[in-house]
């Protein structure tokens, strides 16, 4: 079980605030296992791969009004099968393909200005791979 210090923005009030989840990494089950309790409520998600359950954790927490300040919150935000039992993505740019230099953990902080649901991830993840050059 790892946890990770992640900072909320509530998406009315701007204001900020600090969260501590509990992510099991497939270590009692095969699945990854994202919960957190905050302001009343507790999240639970899992998936079997680690950022798909990263993206149903966001869209919960984006449903409640708040998005979460981290590399996985960016649009750019992409991946690969390879990575799937990790907390790596890459951060991609349109045009350009992945590269190692641009791979970061989900969960580190990043300053997110929009915070995207995961089909308009998901939309700019399909942009990017069809103008790959």
């Amino acid at each position: 079980m790892e946890t990770y210090k992640i900072i909320l923005k509530n998406l009315v009030s701007q204001q900020e605030l600090p969260l501590l989840i509990e992510v099991d990494e497939a270590e009692k089950t095969e699945n990854i296992i994202i919960r957190a309790v905050f302001d009343g409520h507790e999240v639970i998600v899992f998936d079997y791969g680690y950022f798909s359950a990263f993206q149903k954790f966001r869209d919960e927490i984006l449903l409640l009004g708040y998005g979460i300040k981290c590399n996985g919150s960016l649009p750019n935000a992409v991946q690969s099968n390879m990575m799937s039992a990790t907390d790596k993505v890459y951060l991609v740019e349109l045009g350009k393909k992945a590269e190692l230099k641009n791979i970061v953990c989900i969960w580190d902080y990043a300053e997110v200005s929009y915070f995207p649901n995961t089909k308009q991830q998901n939309d700019f993840v399909e942009k990017w791979f069809n103008n790959l050059n």
